[in-house]
């Protein structure tokens, strides 16, 4: 049996990182349903490329500083060396402010050699909307590498206070292209407040840090920039590559799609996010018996949480798409069957940072994902002009395969431990067999009141074929509250 104490522990910094995740994913999602909603396709493409590309600035100049901060911070919690900690945090904090206005100037630079082009304006202001909504991941580092998870939620409420913006332009009539952009860029500015609860003071920014410290830092740090960089440019390169290669309306319908499937990435970052800096502590003393076991039971939590999701969206898909964003984008309905296999790996993997990261090894992972975008650049190059969106949603779940068993082995080779293959393939079956019963059984009832059935009858197809296989259905939990005791 596990420990009550770890259990309750790890399922309230689940709830807290959750929570942040779920407000955050539901405010980008909401939003994108009110404009998809409210304007045309192509003007919804174009405002889809802007939240791309803002998001891709954001994560590039967030500069994997925050994964830093863990790494460094948690190790020397790890060995109850606090003093170190603050002191790094501090470093990388001046660091992150220094960087931050030199990106800031160059990017301007730079913008203003292409000043001729129609999306000059939009690429602007995705600069500074990038740059100031990086400070929120850094941000809620600092208090992940704590412990403190409730704060670390506050870190996330952007997206949430941007989505209140847009609920009031929308029961107002007047959503525009430039007041979405106005609540984009001064949205982050609200992350002033949280600074005095980080526990740094202008002391710990005044003070002088010495050399060797940045040079650590810089070892460990370059790695995790790159990964930043090519993390950044994944995240969006299918939509980037088919705004140039397809057009706004393929990305307005492709987007459609690939909005639903955020679950997977909500439930990776809220998995990955806790045991993090708990792997950083296990490194700092050395037990990497305890790293492995981490890794393998967080997998199972990957798998226990985010199969039926993934699987449930693609189920739901062709209602979703008729119920929600309405007859404009049923072309959307198509493509479900390629983001369920991009969800599934790419959820089975994305403990795999988090282990890389902890023992000090950057550079395997910038090295996967450089694989995993030279394989989406090549394949996007090939076939989105000939199947546009279809193209973009199948070279995306192949690419992401291909990376999932490179990781794990990557991950073997390190660590000595693979995913418990029996458990997720168990979970494999019951989440199969939810879909069958979500997609095919009858329900004779209205869009919303279906919709709200098959979900009611997906939970109860799930649960009751997991208590099946395993007669504690908490199992995974169990095993993943042991190891955070």
């Amino acid at each position: 049996m596990f420990k009550a104490s770890g259990l309750t522990r790890v399922l309230g910094e689940l709830g807290w990182v959750s929570a942040s995740q779920l407000f955050t994913a539901t405010g980008r999602f909401s939003i994108l349903l009110l404009v998809a909603r409210t304007l045309p396709p192509d003007s919804f493409g174009r405002f889809s490329f802007f939240v791309g590309l803002s998001l891709v600035i954001g994560n590039v100049t967030e500069l994997g500083l925050g994964r830093t901060l863990v790494r460094f911070a948690g190790s020397a919690r790890g060995r109850s060396e606090f003093a170190l900690a603050r002191e790094y945090s501090g470093a990388i904090l001046k660091v992150k402010m220094a960087l931050s206005i030199a990106i800031l100037l160059l990017g301007l630079v730079l913008l203003y050699e292409v000043r001729h082009l129609s999306d000059f304006p939009l690429m602007t202001v995705a600069l500074v909307t990038g740059l100031l909504t990086s400070f929120s991941p850094f941000v809620a580092s600092m208090f992940q590498v704590q412990g403190r998870f409730r704060e670390y939620f506050c870190a996330f409420l952007i997206d949430p206070i941007r989505l209140f913006a847009v609920l009031v332009l929308c029961s107002l009539h007047s959503v525009t292209m430039q007041r979405l952009l106005y609540i984009y860029v001064f949205s982050p500015l609200l992350l002033v407040w949280l600074v005095p609860w980080t526990g740094l003071t202008l002391r710990d920014l005044a003070s002088f840090t010495a050399p060797s410290t940045y040079e650590r830092l810089w070892g460990f740090g370059k790695w995790l920039f790159l990964v930043a960089l090519l993390e950044s440019v994944w995240q969006r390169l299918d939509v980037l590559m088919l705004e140039g290669l397809s057009g706004p309306h393929d990305v307005g319908i492709y987007s459609g799609a690939y909005m639903f499937m955020g679950v997977a990435a909500l439930v990776a970052a809220s998995v990955g996010t806790v045991i993090y800096p708990r792997m950083a502590e296990a490194h700092g003393r050395n037990d990497i018996a305890d790293v492995a076991r981490q890794y393998v039971t967080s997998t199972d939590v990957l798998a226990y949480l985010g199969l039926p999701c993934v699987l449930g969206i693609a189920a739901l898909g062709p209602l979703l798409v008729k119920t929600i964003l309405g007859p404009s984008y049923l072309a959307a309905a198509s493509l479900f069957l390629w983001l369920a296999i991009y969800g599934i790996f790419f959820l089975l993997q994305m403990n795999v940072g988090a282990v890389l990261f902890a023992i000090g090894k950057p550079q395997l992972c910038f090295y996967i994902l450089l694989f995993e975008v030279s394989a989406g650049t090549f394949g996007n190059l090939c076939f989105i002009p000939r199947w546009h969106a279809h193209a973009a949603a199948a070279v995306l779940a192949v690419s992401t395969l291909c990376t999932a068993l490179l990781s794990w082995t990557v991950v073997a080779l390190c660590i000595g431990a693979w995913p418990n293959f029996k458990r997720i393939g168990m979970l494999v079956i019951a989440a199969c067999v939810m879909y069958v019963f979500v997609r095919f059984t009858p329900v004779p009832l209205g869009n919303e009141s279906e919709l709200a059935v098959r979900v009611l009858i997906g939970v109860c197809a799930y649960l009751a074929v997991v208590k099946a296989i395993w007669k504690n259905v908490a199992t995974p939990f169990g095993d993943f509250a042991i190891t955070h005791s």
